[in-house]
């Protein structure tokens, strides 16, 4: 009788161990919907006042949105730092996910070869690995922002990107982090 009562201890105490750890490990687990949606909308919010900001927009000026490349070493205070590239891009998103403005937006002036074009300069590995969520969110707040007060009667812009781009499959990641801005991507 008494190897029945420590058989039934042992399991009745393992059985409450597990369930133990499994609420605790419940309790544990990060909400991820939730922290996305207020990560998503937390971008949104800087993206606009980076769009608007002091910022007067010209109607019609820009006509597309070129997303190009930019080594993931540098962090956008090194970018903006730099004379030479600062007139080479309106918006700079770097490898954490950090969204930043140049004084060629402030000042609505053409950056790159194509003066139609906001140029968003993006951050990327140079072992072709995809971007990250965090790069992906700041990347759709970007284009809802440039949307909202830049298309012509709240049409989106169209967006191309760089070849370079095109073996990070940047539409899949898109789909991954379930942005939905980043569906109209094109090469």
């Amino acid at each position: 009788m008494d190897q029945r009562k420590r058989l039934f201890f042992v399991l009745t105490s393992l059985a409450g161990a597990m369930t133990s750890t499994a609420s605790l490990l419940a309790w544990m687990a990060p909400t991820l919907p939730a922290a996305t949606q207020k990560d998503a909308t937390n971008m949104l919010g800087i993206a606009r006042s980076l769009v608007t900001e002091d910022v007067p927009v010209q109607e019609n000026q820009w006509q597309r949105i070129d997303i190009v490349p930019e080594p993931a070493a540098q962090s956008s205070g090194v970018v903006l730092a730099s004379s030479r590239d600062n007139g080479a891009y309106h918006f700079f998103i770097d490898d954490r996910g950090s969204l930043s403005r140049a004084s060629s937006w402030r000042g609505q002036t053409p950056a790159g070869i194509d003066p139609e074009a906001v140029r968003v300069r993006l951050a990327h590995s140079p072992a072709n690995e995809p971007i990250s969520a965090r790069q992906s969110r700041a990347l759709g707040a970007l284009l809802r922002a440039l949307d909202e007060r830049v298309s012509p009667m709240g049409e989106s812009l169209p967006v191309r990107l760089d070849p370079v781009f095109a073996p990070l499959k940047l539409t899949t990641a898109a789909r991954l982090s379930a942005n939905p801005m980043l569906s109209r991507l094109s090469g």
